[in-house]
């Protein structure tokens, strides 16, 4: 005798469970938004609602959750190295005497990596939308730096000045959050071509275009 899930494929009639015989005119079941459901795998879901699922197990699925251990010891090393590579990339700026030297890039390093940890104690604690919360702290870091750079650049009788180093001002801030997500690779790589560039533009323009001033 045929069964009722007959005209269904062996994946439905694994997940089929007993209910009502449309083929005898009972009424199609019915998920919780009260329409009517084609199948049984159907009637699951609609009847589940839209719980989040771990979709990590599958291949190329991102996960909902930004799981990380912040030990003290990992806190302490990446804002050391914040604030280590942050002062750097200032002390060119320093030499140059330029308003943002040592301290103020070092801070600027120390206080993105800072908000960065804090986005990634948020995003451990918020499921499932952490890795949203960390994304709007970073880019709360990039907003604020740029409202920094721009009060360091002026504009006198048709000289810009400070152009440079509101730029490294932001290269900065993006070594800071290199350094609070961990990437450490990436945030020496990045502080070292800062740094190189910084030094060596001396060698093949002038004092004034080296230290980022242009005729407007």
């Amino acid at each position: 005798m045929p069964s009722r899930y007959s005209d269904l494929s062996d994946a439905d009639q694994r997940g089929a469970v007993p209910g009502p015989d449309r083929r005898h005119g009972s009424p199609a079941p019915r998920g919780v938004s009260g329409r009517p459901v084609s199948s049984p795998a159907a009637f699951a879901s609609s009847v589940g609602g839209d719980r989040p699922r771990d979709h990590a197990a599958r291949p190329g699925d991102v996960p909902l959750t930004y799981r990380v251990d912040l030990t003290p010891g990992t806190i302490l090393v990446r804002v050391l190295l914040a604030a280590l590579l942050g002062g750097l990339i200032g002390l060119d700026r320093q030499h140059l005497r330029k308003p943002a030297g040592v301290r103020t890039m070092l801070m600027v390093a120390l206080g993105a990596s800072l908000y960065t940890l804090v986005g990634l104690h948020i995003a451990d604690s918020a499921d499932p939308r952490g890795i949203d919360a960390l994304s709007r702290v970073i880019q709360g870091v990039v907003g604020g730096i740029g409202f920094l750079g721009a009060g360091i650049i002026i504009r006198d009788r048709g000289r810009v000045r400070g152009v440079t180093t509101a730029a490294g001002l932001w290269v900065t801030a993006g070594v800071g959050v290199a350094c609070g997500l961990g990437a450490t690779v990436l945030a020496v790589l990045a502080a070292l071509v800062a740094i190189v560039t910084f030094t060596s533009s001396r060698f093949f323009f002038s004092d004034e275009e080296a230290g980022g001033e242009s005729r407007g």
